[in-house]
């Protein structure tokens, strides 16, 4: 039978009901037209100009490129981003820093000027700190090899790495306006590598790019971008489990089952898939299936030497609501060790140990997640009702189950367990009422009202 009490202990934010292969890397702000910050732009243009005046500047670059290279069939777009070197920035001198930063923008632009003219390529400025240019009849090789250029160049002339982005022109359905800005995604691609890196665009650049969008919510977005990695690369493992993930925040449980199968099938060892597939059946209510799914993902992570924390709670969490205490009792201990300051981990370690008859461990369980999260109303009710029964703490009962019923006033056990408390206290009209609320929200009230009705006499 399952527990009133343990339903809000199993709840969990949307982004947090699924495994996803997130990025872990700190990424640039991705500069494009719609998000730079202008006024760093204009006073980094203004430095620029100043020294080479006929250079382009942002959407003037795109629109002088694109009149030139319309008829032409083959083209690359190449991201400079010039880096300062640790030793020249200090936390105490932001004058100092300004300074270092508009010589290296200016050296760097003046190394630009000479070997981007050599070449005739079409070049400007196009974000704070970031040069691009479009290299007309030029495929993804020779634009690598160019990065790789720029990169000797600037060791010579005692400069910092940069680091670089490259993309390409045809390229899957992508538009020939899409080109630089797919070259600052090969950018972003490029500084998980560090310092230094020349990186060209491709199915993991629009992972990457997916992930941002899904790191602010923007499910939508997201979706479109690993939709064209998968294009691109139709066998990125995580492209296909972080596509279920959003589908499954979407609501689209079909696509995401596809997806999660998919991943799956390309990499059988991957414990993510099995997991996300169960959290979907578990979604629709199929708790055997999800079990198992969760069982073989745990089995997986553990072959792998992974601490898998979600999936190993889980399945503490489905075998309590099971009514196999005993089982999940092994799981929930692990999940605790595994994140020890997680509340709805020792709440529900407080109801298995109840379900096995252990009010020791439940009380010191309760406590826990109640420290953790003093918000946490079914912890609190379950507390002062364990007080209540062992005949200890019976003020604290009371508070606890007041302010459990504050927290979440819909939940019919909740005002029970008040009436209760109410009832040892000796305030019987507050217990009548409390009991009247747990009737009216469904709880089987009828006979503790009886009771304490008999108990006050007849009614005149």
């Amino acid at each position: 039978m399952k527990n009133e009490a343990h339903d809000s202990a199993f709840e969990c934010a949307p982004q947090d009901t699924f495994l996803f292969h997130q990025t872990k890397a700190q990424l640039p702000e991705a500069p494009s037209p719609a998000t730079l910050d202008e006024k760093q732009f204009a006073k980094k243009s203004k430095w620029l100009k100043e020294e080479l005046p006929e250079l382009l500047v942002g959407d003037a670059l795109v629109s002088e490129a694109l009149s030139k290279l319309e008829k032409m069939n083959r083209f690359s777009a190449l991201i400079v981003e010039p880096e300062l070197s640790e030793a020249e920035v200090t936390e105490s001198d932001e004058d100092k820093n300004v300074a270092v930063e508009k010589e290296t923008l200016l050296a760097v632009a003046g190394l630009l000027a000479g070997m981007f003219g050599h070449i005739g390529a079409i070049w400007g400025f196009v974000a704070p700190g970031v040069f691009g240019c479009f290299l007309p009849e030029t495929d993804s090789k020779q634009a690598l090899q160019l990065a790789d250029d720029i990169q000797k160049e600037l060791k010579k002339a005692n400069l910092s790495p940069a680091i670089t982005g490259v993309a390409a022109y045809p390229m899957i359905n992508y538009q020939k306006g899409d080109v630089l800005v797919n070259a600052l995604k090969a950018r972003d691609h490029a500084a998980f590598f560090g310092s230094g890196a020349n990186v060209f665009f491709d199915a993991v650049s629009l992972n990457i790019s997916g992930d941002k969008f899904y790191q602010v919510n923007d499910m939508e977005q997201a979706v479109a971008e690993y939709q064209k990695a998968l294009l691109i690369d139709p066998s990125e493992v995580n492209v296909h489990n972080s596509l279920g993930v959003c589908y499954g925040l979407l609501g689209r449980s079909d696509e995401a089952e596809a997806e999660f199968d998919t991943a799956m099938w390309l990499d059988p060892a991957e414990f993510m898939a099995f997991y996300n597939k169960g959290m979907i059946k578990l979604m629709q209510n199929v708790s055997d299936q999800a079990l198992k799914l969760f069982l073989k993902a745990d089995k997986l992570a553990k072959k792998a030497k992974t601490d898998a924390f979600e999936v190993t709670f889980h399945i503490g969490k489905l075998y309590l609501e099971s009514d196999q205490p005993d089982k999940g009792l092994e799981f929930l201990r692990r999940a605790l060790r595994l994140k020890s300051e997680s509340a709805a981990v020792s709440a529900c370690l407080g109801q298995c140990y109840l379900a096995l008859d252990q009010p020791d461990e439940a009380s010191a369980a309760f406590q826990k997640a109640v420290k953790v999260n003093p918000n946490d109303a079914d912890s609190l009710s379950a507390l002062g009702d364990l007080y209540l029964k062992r005949d200890k703490n019976l003020e604290i009962a009371l508070v606890y189950c007041q302010q459990s019923v504050a927290l979440l006033p819909d939940n019919g056990l909740l005002h029970y367990r008040l009436g209760q408390a109410y009832e040892r206290h000796n305030q019987n009209e507050d217990a009548l009422g409390a009991y009247a609320k747990a009737a009216k929200l469904g709880y089987d009230a009828d006979a503790a009202i009886k009771a304490l009705e008999n108990q006050s006499g007849p009614k005149n």
